[in-house]
């Protein structure tokens, strides 16, 4: 096709990189090549968060490196996708009963890298442009069109605070409850990975989570949806759900 001018590219799947371990350099080096290819060093490039699945041990690293991609590479957006549930209530919550066995925290109640609901990835996905390339209102609420993310952690003492950016308006939890899939580490080794603990976790400003674990003193790690099939309350209060990272440079795992 190239070099035919086009405004834009959306791109969704790539769920086989699950097990590509250089994913974010990959596809910084594919959209570098498309751009190249259609001529245009600036052309935007967004692209949709993997679905939960246990397909190819799991999206996490995908999901990680995807949010490496928009914060490197210009022009560049990722369409939050983790709460498009694939089961019979049609993506709005988990059911009740599926829970994660070691945490007790709810869990996606399917598998599927392609769930149903792709209207809300469109909408997202067209939000971005809108906003970003066309310069125009969107449909998504005050114009916020990206979940929150990571941006900075920090321990104080027994206790330690996250910072998220595109927060929009707000953390908030869909819920009403405390925030959950939050986990510390202090360093210690679990054979050849590090443990950590469920914490305890409370909004305490527009973008900051401050945490704690029982009998932990001086946590250094936190992780933050670090499951195949998570499903967190975590949201901003236009709606739009928080991506999963993690900040220790483990491999982690995926459970």
């Amino acid at each position: 096709l190239g070099p035919l001018s086009v405004r834009g590219v959306i791109w969704y799947q790539g769920e086989d990189d699950g097990r590509n371990q250089k994913y974010a350099a990959d596809f910084t080096a594919m959209i570098n090549s498309w751009r190249a290819q259609f001529r245009d060093p600036d052309l935007p490039f967004y692209f949709v968060q993997i679905a939960q699945t246990t397909y190819a041990s799991g999206m996490l690293s995908v999901w990680q490196a995807q949010q490496k991609v928009m914060h490197s590479v210009k022009h560049t957006g990722l369409a939050v996708s983790n709460d498009i549930y694939d089961g019979t209530n049609h993506g709005y919550a988990p059911r009740p009963e599926k829970v994660d066995k070691d945490t007790g925290w709810p869990i996606a109640g399917g598998s599927n890298p392609h769930p149903p609901n792709k209207q809300l990835v469109a909408n997202r996905l067209a939000d971005i442009a809108m906003k970003e390339v066309y310069r125009k209102k969107t449909r998504a609420e005050n114009d916020v069109i990206y979940g929150p993310m990571y941006l900075a952690h920090q321990a104080k003492g027994n206790k330690m605070r996250v910072q998220f950016q595109h927060v929009g308006s707000g953390l908030k939890t869909r819920d009403g409850k405390a925030p959950n899939w939050f986990e510390l580490s202090d360093g210690t080794m679990d054979g050849r990975r590090l443990k950590y603990v469920k914490a305890d976790a409370k909004i305490i400003s527009k973008d900051i989570i401050e945490l704690s674990a029982l009998g932990m003193t001086k946590p250094k790690f936190v992780r933050f949806g670090w499951h195949a099939l998570v499903y967190s309350n975590l949201i901003n209060t236009e709606g739009l759900p928080a991506v999963s990272f993690r900040t220790d440079e483990q491999k982690g795992h995926q459970r």
